[in-house]
C-alpha cells in the first residue's frame, strides 16, 4: 500500500501482498458486512462507543439502549491533578486576601 507512495505521492488502498494481515482483515470485514446485509441488519456499530455522545448515537442509529464499556477504573486521582488543585487553591486564597 505504501510502496508506491514516493513515486505517486498518494496512498493506494489496494494491498499489494494478498497474504498480509491487512488484506486478511479486510476480507473478514467484507464477509461480515455481506452477512449483515443479507440479513437486512446494517446497524453495525464499533465496540467502543464512548467517543460519541449517547444522543448522537441514538439519533444516527435509532438505538434505545447502548452498553458502555469501561476499559479501566481509576483507583485514585493522578498526582498532577492533586498538584494542580493545590496550586489553584493557593492562588485563590492569595487572590482573595
Amino acid at each position: 500500500m505504501y510502496r508506491e507512495y514516493p513515486s505517486r505521492q498518494c496512498i493506494t488502498p489496494i494491498p499489494t501482498n494478498m497474504d498480509s494481515y491487512f488484506c486478511k482483515s479486510l476480507d473478514e470485514l467484507r464477509k461480515m458486512v455481506r452477512k449483515h446485509c443479507a440479513n437486512n441488519n446494517l446497524r453495525l456499530l464499533p465496540l467502543d462507543l464512548n467517543a460519541v455522545s449517547q444522543s448522537a448515537i441514538k439519533t444516527r442509529f435509532g438505538l434505545s439502549e447502548i452498553e458502555n464499556w469501561k476499559h479501566f477504573n481509576l483507583k485514585r486521582r493522578a498526582k498532577s491533578y492533586t498538584l494542580k488543585s493545590r496550586a489553584v487553591k493557593v492562588l485563590v486564597i492569595q487572590y482573595l486576601s
